[in-house]
Formats: structure tokens, C-alpha cells, sequence
């Protein structure tokens, strides 16, 4: 049997809104699968693979997010454009 064709995903959930399930367990897993309960969802595993793969690529992920310049903090004096020098004092 290979579950990813002949058995199906847990989810505790379904997000209407977001079109998404909420919760997925799937076999491999290290974590244990949620509580049976009146609101367990049986998921196919497809689906189930797609929105697992898609949560893996975040924008917020190190590994798929390019590395971007970090903003330097702007140390202007008010008035002071970005071409002109501080009035010296001595």
C-alpha cells in the first residue's frame, strides 16, 4: 500500500477563507496524529502535498527568500539634504 495513492491526510480543520486545511497530518509525520473527534478531516493526499509544498516555500523562509540589503539608518540633521555637509563649527 503507498498512502500517498491508497490512503488520505489528517486535518483538525478547514479554513473557508483562506481555502486552506488547517492541521494536516500525514503519515510521515514525526509528530502524532491529531485526536480522533467529530470535526477529524479526511483529506487526499494530493491536495494535502500541494498546500504542504506551497507552506515550505514561504517568502519568509531563509532557504527560498534572496538575500535583500538591510536599509542603513539615514543620520541627517534636520534641514540637511543628502548633499550638503553639517555647517562646521570652528
Amino acid at each position: 500500500m503507498i498512502w500517498q495513492t491508497d490512503a488520505f491526510v489528517l486535518a483538525t480543520g478547514f479554513d473557508d477563507a483562506a481555502n486552506r486545511d488547517i492541521g494536516l497530518w500525514m503519515r510521515d509525520d514525526k509528530n502524532a496524529a491529531p485526536a480522533a473527534t467529530d470535526s477529524l478531516l479526511l483529506v487526499r493526499p494530493d491536495i494535502a502535498m500541494k498546500q504542504r509544498d506551497a507552506e515550505v516555500r514561504t517568502p519568509t523562509d531563509p532557504l527560498t527568500t534572496p538575500r535583500q540589503s538591510i536599509p542603513r539608518p539615514c543620520h541627517r540633521l534636520p534641514g540637511q539634504t543628502s548633499h550638503s555637509r553639517p555647517a562646521s563649527t570652528g
